[in-house]
C-alpha cells in the first residue's frame, strides 16, 4: 500500500505492507556485504513500486570518490528520461542536514533527491508486544525537486521536520494506527546497528585482551614481588646466621 501527499516544495510518499516487511528481513540478511546492498534493495523496492521497474540502475559509474545518479527513469515522451538521487538513512531525519548540504551539488547531476528511511508500528506502553500485521514497517521517502535550492537550507530543514510529523500522523491514520495507544517511530538503519554492535564487541574483545595482558603482568609482578621478598628473607636469615657465629 502506499500513501502520498504533497507540500509546497516537496513530497512525501510511504509504503507498508507485508512486502516492506520482507524489505526489512531482507536489509537485516544483507548486513554481513555493505551498505550498498541495502540501498540496492531498497532502491529496487521504490524503482518497483513508483516506476514500474521502469528505472535503470547506473550502479557502473560508481567508483570511489565519484558523485553519481542511481536512477535513470524513463518519461513517456520521446526518449527523455529523469535521474534521481537515493538515499537509505538511518534514525529517520537525523543525518538529513548532512545529506542536503550540498544541495547545489547533488541538483546539478539528478532532477530528484529521494531521502529514505523506515518507520515501525509499536505500543506506547512499552511492556506490550504488537502483534505482527501487515504494517509493522514503512518505508518512507521525501522527494525533493531542484525548486527546493531557492529555499535558505536552514529554513528547508526546518520544514521539512515540521512536516513530517504531520505527515506522520496522517500516515498513522491513512493506516489505522490508534494514537491512543500505538505510535509511529524511527528505525535505526540495521548495517549501522550491526557494524555498531561489531565495533563495540572489537572494542571490548581489546579492552579484555589488554585487561588479560595487565592482569598477566600484574600476576607476574605480585610472583616476582613474593621472590624478592623471600630471597630478602633468606638473605636477612643468613645475616643473622653470620652475626651470631
Amino acid at each position: 500500500m502506499i500513501f502520498e501527499f504533497k507540500y509546497q516544495h516537496y513530497e512525501f510518499k510511504a509504503f507498508w505492507s507485508k512486502d516492506v516487511n520482507s524489505l526489512i528481513k531482507e536489509l537485516k540478511a544483507l548486513y554481513a556485504k555493505s551498505y550498498t546492498s541495502q540501498h540496492d534493495s531498497a532502491l529496487k523496492f521504490v524503482n518497483e513500486r513508483l516506476f514500474e521497474g521502469k528505472g535503470e540502475f547506473i550502479a557502473g559509474q560508481r567508483k570511489k570518490g565519484e558523485l553519481y545518479s542511481d536512477l535513470k527513469v524513463p518519461i513517456e515522451v520521446g526518449t527523455e528520461h529523469i535521474t534521481l538521487e537515493y538515499k537509505l538513512c538511518t534514525s529517520q531525519l537525523k543525518y538529513l542536514r548532512r545529506e542536503i548540504a550540498d544541495i547545489e551539488d547533488i541538483f546539478s547531476r539528478n532532477d530528484y533527491f529521494y531521502f529514505s528511511f523506515f518507520l515501525q508500528r509499536v505500543w506506547k506502553n512499552k511492556t506490550k508486544i504488537l502483534k505482527v500485521h501487515d504494517c509493522m514497517y514503512y518505508l518512507v521517502a521525501i522527494i525533493l525537486s531542484k525548486k527546493v535550492r531557492a529555499i535558505d537550507l536552514k529554513e528547508l530543514i526546518d520544514n521539512i521536520k515540521q512536516d513530517a510529523k504531520d505527515f506522520t500522523k496522517k500516515l498513522a491514520q491513512e493506516s489505522n494506527v490508534d494514537l491512543e495507544e500505538e505510535e509511529l517511530i524511527g528505525v535505526d538503519n540495521i548495517i549501522k546497528v550491526v557494524d555498531l554492535e561489531r565495533e563495540n564487541q572489537e572494542k571490548d574483545r581489546k579492552i579484555k585482551e589488554k585487561d588479560d595482558a595487565l592482569k598477566e603482568k600484574d600476576d607476574a609482578l605480585k610472583e616476582k614481588e613474593k621472590i624478592i621478598k623471600k630471597q630478602e628473607q633468606e638473605i636477612e636469615r643468613l645475616r643473622k646466621q653470620l652475626k651470631h657465629r
